[in-house]
């Protein structure tokens, strides 16, 4: 698989909890996440500075702050540093968004699919995948079946497919960590 470019440090405990809190509320201030995790101004302010110096996390003006003093800054996700595709596999068709790290879509495509052979489908999925975020982080797969391991398709009825290893094959063909989902 490619090295991806502005790859993040990998974050535990404080540090990971934090950026998650952000990534899926949007910006906040910092009195709020101190008050949220129980920490003190000095921890947060610990934990948060190596997050804005890798990029993690940026700083924004708030624009409801008013008053006396420093104005507070808001913490934020950059949400356009990573993109991701999603793929939503159906028996006639593979449907593909690319999104950034808040799932806003960017575009958009559909490749009707000719065969369900495991192969063909991976050409298909790959294809668009080239095709929209060739500089993607990641890839993620739905379809109406099962997976036990986010890896192989344990089942799907409608492909009539059974212990196919859908995420090698896309990711053999397209060079992104690929990950499927029921």
């Amino acid at each position: 698989m490619r090295e991806q470019e502005g790859e993040w440090p990998a974050l535990q405990g404080l540090p990971r909890e934090l950026a998650r809190e952000i990534l899926v509320r949007g910006p906040l201030q910092r009195r709020q996440l101190a008050a949220r995790f129980r920490v003190s101004p000095a921890t947060l302010t610990r934990t948060v500075s190596p997050l804005l110096a890798s990029g993690v996390l940026i700083e924004l003006d708030d624009p409801e702050a008013r008053g006396l003093g420093r104005p507070a800054r808001l913490l934020d996700v950059p949400a356009s540093t990573h993109t991701f595709v999603g793929i939503k596999l159906t028996d006639s068709a593979v449907h593909a968004v690319l999104t950034d790290l808040r799932a806003t879509i960017r575009t958009s495509q559909t490749s009707s699919l000719v065969t369900s052979a495991p192969n063909d489908v991976a050409d298909a999925i790959a294809a668009l995948v080239l095709d929209i975020g060739p500089d993607a982080t990641a890839v993620g797969i739905s379809f109406g079946g099962a997976t036990t391991d986010g890896r192989m398709v344990a089942r799907a009825p409608f492909l009539q497919w059974h212990d196919v290893a859908l995420a090698e094959l896309v990711e053999e063909r397209s060079g992104l960590p690929t990950f499927l989902e029921n």
